[in-house]
């Protein structure tokens, strides 16, 4: 379930190359925070409202240490309450939509678990 992205060319370059493919040498140390930056998509299933939160999380592993850069809701499926079966999705297109989903991913603790599950799992 874990993912990294292939890191492309721009992406893989020191100062030199920067300045010879015209970005700036400022760039190179922002380029490589992304370049160590993973992701993984997971699903928060939040059953005081019915729901099943997909999202995704860019989380860096800083030595012992996950730190959680990004969350972004990404899909909210509605659950009957008495069937249990999916009634319907929708897709978070909206930023105010994913601030929302956000910050009530982060109160629910879930965040907190996913990141020591990553923990773990690097640890391995």
């Amino acid at each position: 379930m874990l993912s990294g992205p292939a890191v492309p060319p721009a992406l893989n370059c020191s100062r030199t190359r920067a300045a010879a493919i015209g970005l700036s040498p400022n760039i190179v140390p922002l380029l490589e925070s992304l370049r160590a930056m993973k992701t993984i998509e997971s699903h928060w299933h939040d059953a005081e409202n019915n729901r099943r939160v997909a999202y995704s999380v860019a989380y860096a592993h800083n030595g012992q240490a996950v730190e959680i850069k990004a969350v972004t809701p990404t899909q909210v499926t509605f659950i009957c309450p008495d069937s249990k079966n999916e009634l319907r999705s929708v897709g978070v297109w909206t930023q105010k939509g994913r601030e929302l989903l956000a910050h009530q991913l982060r109160t629910s603790g879930h965040l907190t678990e996913l990141q020591r599950e990553i923990e773990v799992t690097l640890a391995v």
